[in-house]
């Protein structure tokens, strides 16, 4: 899949291993993927202890993950808002410490973030800095011809944003190489 020989899902809730399965032997059935459970292997795991027996040091060519969004959110303030953003910052960035270690140089982690709604104002993660202090770049997420399509729209950051007009919490996509 997208060029790569092997691939491996982990995540720390049984049931999103589970749907990962199932939709990987969909994929099979339709032909989309080559058959064979050998290209891909299931762990249950975090995102932050991944090289702590999951994920050999130094093995990992690219990560692609739709980050955790934080728990449904009720009624929607600004400083519930700030609130989950302090404890995503943590996660976030415990994360890419560990992507740090098992990816190779010049490795890639394609990743979405959360972006909180509220009034029509976008309250994005404070994280670029983080990430870009642990030794990642940035890199457009979309080509330049993609960009002006009017079909995406791109932020002030450079990321692509995705979500519903009616959803509180949109979704924002990165690509990051270890430098």
């Amino acid at each position: 899949i997208l060029g790569f020989s092997k691939l491996i899902c982990v995540d720390r809730v049984t049931k999103a291993i589970s749907d990962s399965r199932e939709n990987w032997h969909w994929l099979e059935k339709q032909g989309l993927i080559p058959g064979g459970s050998r290209l891909l292997n299931f762990h249950l795991g975090d995102a932050r202890v991944l090289a702590n027996g999951i994920i050999a040091p130094r093995s990992v060519e690219a990560v692609v993950s739709e980050g955790y969004l934080g728990e449904p959110m009720g009624r929607v303030t600004v400083a519930e808002i700030h609130k989950r953003v302090e404890e995503l910052l943590a996660l976030y960035h415990q994360s890419f410490e560990e992507f740090r270690k098992i990816l190779r140089p010049g490795g890639r982690v394609a990743m979405t973030f959360p972006v909180f709604l509220l009034d029509r104002h976008k309250y994005y993660l404070p994280i670029t800095h983080l990430i870009a202090k642990l030794g990642f770049k940035p890199l457009l997420a979309l080509p330049a011809n993609a960009r002006k399509s009017g079909v995406l729209e791109v932020s002030e950051r450079g990321s692509v944003l995705y979500g519903r007009e009616d959803q509180k919490v949109w979704r924002e996509v990165f690509v990051w190489r270890m430098e």
